[in-house]
């Protein structure tokens, strides 16, 4: 096993992915407010950048992928949700990460021996 950045690899044919957040960052998360996971390909000299593990309202997903060069066009999306998904920049929500048809998700909420409450969310199995 290795790792490198957050990221762990077990040399296995199978899925791993797990998420690891205060609670407060996680109540925000499954609101309805979107996680930025990816990364930022847009112009660094507009506006501010999205930062990874970062939970961002739907207005300000909405500049960011302004100020990365993409179009909200209303009348063809009929919705920011819909368009947001499609962008596929990195920024999600609680129902597209946990919604998966092709591995088993799960949460588990924990408080730390300091008093710290976090939720651990996970993906697993395989891929299709």
């Amino acid at each position: 096993m290795r790792v490198i950045k957050n990221i762990f690899e077990t040399n296995s044919s199978t899925t791993h992915s797990v998420v690891v957040m205060p609670k407060d960052k996680f109540d925000k998360w499954t609101s309805g407010l979107y996680c930025f996971n990816g990364s930022y390909y847009g112009n660094e000299s507009k506006g501010e950048k999205p930062v990874e593990g970062e939970i961002y309202t739907e207005e300000q997903v909405l500049e960011f992928l302004s100020d990365m060069g993409y179009e909200y066009d209303e009348e063809y999306y009929h919705s920011a949700s819909k368009y947001i998904e499609d962008c596929d920049v990195g920024f999600i929500s609680w129902e597209q990460w946990f919604e998966d048809e092709y591995l088993e998700t799960d949460e588990t909420h924990y408080t730390t021996p300091g008093g710290e409450e976090i939720v651990i969310c996970c993906k697993y199995g395989r891929d299709g």
